[in-house]
């Protein structure tokens, strides 16, 4: 920043605070090899997602994250409000499926190119039995396991 004013001052050194108070917290990754994708140990690449149907008072719009994790740690996260407003919850947990769909589709074209192998399905977790069966309904080569919506 060529100007920065008090509050920008005061956002950085927050900042540092935070970054020199966390420097003994690491992300763990276990690689070993476990049939339990919640086990103790899980080597793979698997995506959850959620979303909070009309949660804002004033605008009615929805709330969604997802969350991508790699052998049992997050690798890529977002947590925010839809752009529009969402006419029901089945809507809202589909479109933040899409989304958290898109940003694991990225990854794993990153993992693949890197290790030049075409990875195993990836399962994507959602916890809506609406968002899981329009998902289901409009890619049917996916597979809707128990709280799984698509394997990818």
């Amino acid at each position: 920043m060529s100007m920065p004013n008090e509050e920008n001052l005061r956002v950085a050194q927050n900042i540092l605070k935070y970054a020199i108070g966390s420097l003994d917290e690491k992300i763990t990754y276990r690689p070993t090899v476990a049939d339990d994708p919640f086990g103790g140990y899980n080597y793979g690449l698997m995506a959850f997602t959620d979303s909070d149907w009309a949660t804002s008072v004033d605008t009615r719009r929805s709330h969604g994250c997802y969350i991508v994790m790699l052998a049992g740690g997050c690798i890529a996260h977002r947590s925010k409000a839809h752009k529009s407003v969402m006419l029901s919850s089945a809507a809202a947990e589909y479109y933040e499926a899409s989304e958290g769909c898109r940003e694991l589709i990225y990854i794993r074209g990153i993992l693949e190119d890197f290790y030049g192998v075409t990875l195993p399905l990836t399962p994507m977790y959602i916890d809506n039995a609406d968002g899981r069966s329009s998902t289901n309904a409009t890619r049917p080569e996916l597979s809707a396991k128990s709280h799984t919506a698509a394997d990818l």
